[in-house]
């Protein structure tokens, strides 16, 4: 606005000076201020094609951009844009060039070639040194470096898997998940550290003779790796597990395993292996857990939780001679073996601990009127004998409400876990014994 009333003002000097009552006096100023506006325009337009060439130079369009540029040159030589936009014909040129570069190199880095495109990237580097395609060159460059020493450590922590150097494998897969966090192979490495987890953990249960443990995480590893190299030897694992197991519930069928009791004030921790350094518990077994001792080692038992779960327990939480429990424990642990025996205890009515005449008794009412009844609780009775014995439990009373014949079995069958009766005793009331005399004692 200001050029337009500086042009204005000019000419109205010029023509007042030489033209000067040759017009009147409106249309001389008319005549003015068209000749102003007129040059006004013509010495703004190389501004608005030096601006209009810089966007085009801007969005990438190099090409347009410097057409305009010359335009503007050859137009206006003179003007102060013309000598602005010889710079910039250069800036662009130098800028068409390192796109075609960083065009062709992308072109190499999506179809795989990635040596010539690390190379391509790293010529525009050293021949534009500046700008905002090499800052991206340079990133791309820094990216493929992190992903060729990704892929080489891969390489070497993978070789250390199939090999079976588990530990030192599952480090390295580690360290690849710290350092290169940001590539697709991170992802992976984190795979495989579970992978080496697993095998480590059921290899230690293996060797800890927790063979559910080691049988159920072999299992697992093949499921989600089905293509492991070593699957031959874990299903060779797999079997010898299945083996042992069964030749552990042979062993618990002849009733050769004694009672374990859980003492400790909290309860005890049931572990995968022998040690409270590594590992989390595989449960929790509450004061006054049964459980039955399958081998001791050191300060550890190996057991048999009522569910059938193994587990390893401390020596310092369980005993094979409890000390007496309180009746209210004595209770909970009795509700608890049933229930982990499959007896609903919704179905129980009552346990109780009361006399009978000069007899502390084990009182439970149960809702059931199933004649199954009677192997539910001659199991539970065969498992707990020597407990409720130490607990001065001196009968057991089992009212089935509908079958006095079941309470009257079991009845029998406590007295023959006592010694109070034998076999003979067993015949003459036509019982078969054959289910529960091995569980004595």
């Amino acid at each position: 606005m200001a050029r337009i009333f500086k042009a204005w003002f000019e000419c109205h000097n010029a023509l007042h000076k030489n033209v000067y009552g040759c017009l009147p006096s409106h249309w001389m100023i008319v005549a003015a201020i068209a000749f102003g506006l007129f040059c006004a325009c013509e010495s703004s337009k190389p501004e608005q094609t030096y601006r209009e060439a810089s966007a085009y130079a801007q969005n990438g369009r190099y090409d347009e951009a410097i057409a305009l540029f010359q335009n503007l040159i050859k137009e206006f030589p003179e003007n102060e844009y013309a000598l602005l936009a010889l710079h910039r014909i250069e800036l662009a040129k130098r800028d068409r060039e390192a796109q075609k570069m960083f065009s062709l190199a992308k072109q190499y880095e999506e179809k795989g070639n990635f040596d010539q495109a690390y190379s391509q990237y790293a010529e525009l580097i050293k021949h534009f040194k500046v700008g905002s395609l090499v800052r991206e060159a340079v990133g791309k460059i820094k990216a493929m470096e992190a992903k060729t020493t990704a892929g080489k450590a891969f390489k070497r922590a993978e070789e250390a898997f199939l090999q079976r150097k588990l530990e030192n494998a599952k480090q390295q897969f580690q360290n690849i998940v710290n350092r290169f966090s940001d590539t697709p192979l991170a992802l992976k490495a984190q795979e495989r550290v579970g992978s080496c987890e697993s095998v480590l953990l059921a290899d230690k249960y293996y060797r800890y003779e927790l063979y559910d443990g080691a049988q159920k995480n072999y299992k697992k590893i093949l499921a989600n790796y089905p293509e492991i190299p070593f699957a031959t030897s874990l299903n060779d694992r797999i079997a010898d597990c299945t083996k042992k197991i069964d030749a552990e519930e042979n062993i618990i069928r002849q009733g050769n395993l004694k009672p374990l009791y859980i003492t400790g004030s909290t309860g005890a921790n049931l572990r995968g292996v022998p040690t409270t350094d590594e590992y989390e518990p595989l449960g929790r077994l509450p004061r006054g857990t049964v459980v039955l001792k399958i081998k001791k080692s050191g300060d550890w038992y190996k057991v048999r939780h009522p569910k059938g779960m193994r587990g390893w327990v401390h020596g310092d939480l369980a005993s094979e001679n409890p000390a007496f429990f309180s009746d209210e424990e004595v209770k909970r642990a009795i509700a608890l073996v049933m229930a982990e025996l499959g007896t609903d205890l919704d179905e129980i009515d009552r346990i109780d601990i009361t006399w009978y005449g000069n007899k502390r008794t084990l009182e439970i009412d149960t809702q059931r009127k199933s004649s199954d009844t009677v192997h539910l609780f001659a199991y539970f009775l065969s498992t707990m004998p020597v407990f409720l014995a130490k607990q001065k439990i001196e009968a057991v009373v089992i009212d089935t409400a509908d079958n006095m014949r079941v309470a009257a079995i079991l009845d029998i069958l406590w007295k023959f876990m006592l010694g109070t009766v034998n076999e003979d005793y067993f015949l003459q009331n036509g019982i078969r014994i054959q289910n529960y005399s091995h569980r004595r004692g």
